[in-house]
């Protein structure tokens, strides 16, 4: 009896530094998913960025004329930052936030910045979100300025992990072959961020408010490829012509949608 009451107790034991052992696990597997090399804006795009613990190392093509092909391409070092600190966050919205602050030197002196990194409905693809005042000039004015920012900011970038460039974005849909109901949806998400976005309109600075419906549109159409993504959708796979709409021609539901008055356009 005493023998099965040990046996019993070394389970239970083995039965909970196991659980504790993938607990450790799992969060260490969620501390590096930023790890690794991203794509930012566009899962083809020219410029890629590799991420480890110390370095943010952006890379662009190069002579990007010579190598047509996507798996010859050779890339170079462009920029280096280093990083200081990396944590997980949560937001409001529980999502997971990823948080650096990091450094890099530029016209002699040291910068500091942070950049957000938050987890969207699509595996493989994140938003960035960085100030864009250029850095700070001490850590903590830097940590101050991560307090302070929004993790749902509206002027993110997407970044696209290695694996979702190599293997869903070659699968994704033309927008000639866009449904109706995806249409409609794209359309209704991107105006659910009007207030916000007039909002920020309205905190730009003077001279800048002739650049203003430029960059708000910019944003918008951000926003839209952003959803296009999510919905399986190639946002830069287009007809010739440019007119993915044309077999919507006619349609009332359509028009009355694309009629309604906006400050976006998209």
């Amino acid at each position: 009896m005493k023998n099965f009451i040990c046996l019993c107790f070394y389970i239970i034991l083995f039965l909970n530094f196991s659980s504790c052992t993938c607990i450790k696990n799992n969060k260490s597997k969620k501390d590096i998913d930023i790890l690794g090399v991203w794509y930012p804006e566009k899962p083809n795009g020219n410029t890629r960025v590799r991420i480890d613990e110390k370095l943010f190392i952006s890379e662009g093509i190069v002579d990007i004329e010579k190598f047509k092909d996507r798996n010859t391409v050779r890339f170079r070092i462009k920029d280096s930052i280093k990083i200081i600190e990396k944590k997980i966050l949560k937001s409001e919205e529980n999502q997971n936030i990823i948080s650096m602050i990091a450094s890099r030197q530029q016209n002699g002196e040291t910068q500091y910045n942070f950049l957000l990194f938050t987890q969207t409905e699509v595996k493989g693809i994140m938003t960035i979100f960085s100030d864009i005042s250029g850095g700070f000039e001490t850590i903590e004015q830097s940590k101050n300025a991560l307090k302070k920012a929004k993790f749902q900011n509206i002027n993110q970038e997407l970044f696209f992990s290695e694996e979702y460039t190599k293997t869903v974005f070659p699968t994704l849909k033309s927008m000639e072959k866009i449904t109706k109901e995806d249409y409609i949806t794209v359309v209704k998400y991107v105006r659910s961020y009007e207030r916000e976005l007039m909002a920020f309109a309205a905190t730009q600075e003077d001279d800048f408010i002739e650049g203003t419906p430029y960059r708000i549109d910019k944003i918008a159409k951000k926003i839209a490829q952003k959803k296009l993504y999510f919905l399986g959708y190639n946002p830069f796979d287009l007809p010739e012509d440019g007119n993915y709409l044309k077999k919507f021609e006619g349609d009332k539901e359509i028009e009355e949608l694309n009629n309604t008055k906006s400050e976006f356009r998209f």
